[in-house]
């Protein structure tokens, strides 16, 4: 790969930055500066400002959602999730949360991958850690597990069996493997129940890291990585 294009994705830059930051000697090769069209290889060492640079050709992020931010890339209603990402601009989170929900977001620039982790045929498995404004009830629990009628786009939805962990009378845990409009909101509309707080803590085997604050984000690990691209 060109230097100047290795750089540019590696730093998410500009083409026209990466070329002068070359230029300006910010960019080593082996300790030595190289012109833009260098032939980068894999037993390389490229620098920037003595910091070594290491090509990953996608990247994925966790990200501990906070209350007021939109999942999208544009601002047109909001701000978007990706402005809290401040190391890449070329990020898009997988799924979605609404605007007042917290909690768990995976961020990437893999196509395929979203693609795969958002499509209903994988039934991938979702936590929601709930705060509700009337009791849990136990026969809520079978009514999420037959699953309940909810509306969608001015029509009934039955939703797939769902579990449901109550944690006293108004906390409670839903597991769902879908992921309609305001869904879960819906979903307690439906038990004559109404959410008051709505947090995701989990998308399959990933987990929310609980040592992220609100709008706090890092890289997934390798486990993580790799059981994402286990996902068929």
């Amino acid at each position: 790969m060109r230097l100047d294009k290795y750089v540019k994705h590696v730093l998410c830059v500009s083409r026209s930055e990466a070329i002068d930051l070359i230029k300006n000697k910010q960019i080593l090769v082996n300790d030595s500066t190289k012109l833009k069209d260098y032939d980068v290889n894999d037993l390389d060492i490229v620098t920037f400002n003595g910091k070594r640079l290491e090509y990953k050709e996608f990247y994925y992020y966790m990200l501990n959602k906070p209350a007021g931010y939109i999942c999208s890339t544009t601002s047109h209603d909001g701000t978007p999730v990706t402005s809290l990402i401040k190391e890449r601009n070329d990020l898009f989170p997988v799924g979605r949360l609404d605007k007042d929900t917290e909690g768990l977001i995976i961020l990437t620039n893999d196509g395929g991958m979203a693609h795969k982790l958002t499509s209903p045929n994988h039934d991938i498995e979702k936590k929601y850690y709930v705060e509700s404004k009337n009791n849990i009830r136990k026969e809520d629990i079978d009514s999420f597990l037959g699953g309940v009628d909810i509306r969608v786009d001015d029509s009934i939805y039955k939703c797939k069996p769902a579990k449901l962990e109550i944690i006293d009378d108004h906390k409670s845990c839903v597991y769902i493997k879908e992921g309609k409009f305001h869904q879960v909101k819906e979903m307690y509309k439906a038990i004559d129940n109404m959410v008051l707080y709505l947090k995701r803590t989990q998308i399959g085997e990933i987990v929310l890291d609980d040592k992220l604050d609100l709008g706090q984000y890092r890289e997934l690990n390798e486990g993580e990585i790799a059981y994402l691209k286990s996902v068929k």
